[in-house]
């Protein structure tokens, strides 16, 4: 796939104070040793590029590439020009137990999901990321038609760039809902999109990061309602030690034609350490005055009063803030629609467990 290497690499967050960024400029290198496991459930059929048949190349021709397209910037340029390996991932019916596929990276990795919905089918997938990588870039390209509902989760812990591009299409009365978990030590990159092109169409977006030491994350969440009816949610939580920066920015766009639509956003953050910090931009932009939206961004630090009353109670400073940090996050995985949450609870408590408080 041709890709036009002249763009830069993205710039975040700007506003009229300012421009912030943490990829003035990227070393990408090719690499291939990327470990892949998975165990696909009865209704799920899972095929890595390589392996495709005929047909299968046919239902996928029209489609990679046409949500998360080449020519956005230099990073998603790269890694269609470099992209080693990818699944596509077909859904042909409603499916209770979760698909899980865990990526282990030692190398540099471009690699690409496809994901079709078919129409009234449900599915869990959860794609897990570890080890160590100096570019990991990932892009996950969701198809959800009519009455269909998807809820796709990712979780990483890796070291080096993480570079993340998410981007759905959802149909008339289906559901896509995100889910993601970012405990990595290095630089992220992540933009997750919903497109809702039909009547009743809805959307989640949850999204928990805990960054330390000197870790960068770029996050971004956007939701383009596009028909009637539509509902969608961005909700993201982040937590912050040591000399972490973070930087956030969620859209919402309602179109000329997507009367009687909700759509909301929050951004909270709490910042541990004096060193971390956090800017947030929330934005909305409505097109039709018919609809119900709101946003909301905070960063805060421990309350000391709670600190306090856990110390008293015989917890010392790191049980004490390791117990805020789980009831501040712990909101966004209560969100997950109930028919995922069992399949996220246990991966969230081993990640939030994981995650070094700091002083």
């Amino acid at each position: 796939m041709q890709a036009n290497m002249q763009q830069g690499v993205p710039v975040h967050v700007k506003t009229p104070m300012g421009a912030w960024g943490f990829f003035d400029t990227l070393d990408f290198a090719d690499g291939s040793e990327h470990t892949l496991e998975y165990d696909a459930p009865d209704g799920i059929e899972v095929t890595p590029f390589s392996a495709l048949s005929e047909e299968q190349e046919e239902l996928m021709r029209d489609r990679i590439g046409a949500l998360v397209t080449p020519d956005q910037d230099r990073i998603i340029a790269e890694h269609y020009t470099r992209m080693n390996g990818g699944l596509l991932i077909h859904v042909k019916a409603s499916v209770f137990k979760p698909l899980f596929i865990r990526h282990v990276l030692a190398k540099s990795s471009y690699w690409h999901t496809l994901i079709i919905v078919e129409p009234g089918a449900q599915a869990k997938i959860i794609e897990q990321f570890e080890g160590s990588a100096p570019i990991a870039s990932h892009v996950t390209e969701v198809f959800v038609q009519e009455n269909a509902h998807m809820f796709y989760a990712n979780t990483q812990e890796l070291k080096g760039n993480f570079l993340a591009r998410r981007m759905g299409a959802v149909d008339t009365d289906a559901s896509l809902d995100w889910f993601e978990l970012n405990a990595n030590k290095g630089t992220t990159y992540s933009r997750v999109q919903s497109n809702l092109h039909g009547t009743a169409a809805s959307t989640k977006n949850l999204s928990i990061y805990l960054a330390d030491e000197k870790s960068r994350l770029d996050f971004g969440a956007k939701a383009e309602h596009g028909a009637m009816h539509g509902e969608s949610q961005l909700l993201t939580k982040g937590v912050l030690s040591g000399a972490a920066k973070g930087i956030y920015e969620g859209t919402l766009h309602i179109g000329e034609d997507a009367a009687k639509s909700c759509a909301y956003q929050e951004q909270h953050a709490l910042l541990l350490t004096e060193h971390a910090d956090v800017k947030a931009s929330p934005m909305l932009f409505i097109d039709n005055n018919d609809v119900k939206c709101s946003h909301a961004a905070t960063a805060s630090k421990p309350d000391q009063e709670k600190m306090f009353y856990l110390n008293a109670r015989g917890l010392d400073k790191h049980a004490a803030k390791r117990l805020l940090i789980k009831a501040f996050v712990w909101p966004v995985v209560e969100a997950v629609p109930a028919y995922a949450c069992n399949s996220i609870i246990p991966l969230c408590k081993k990640i939030i467990e994981r995650f070094e408080v700091g002083q």
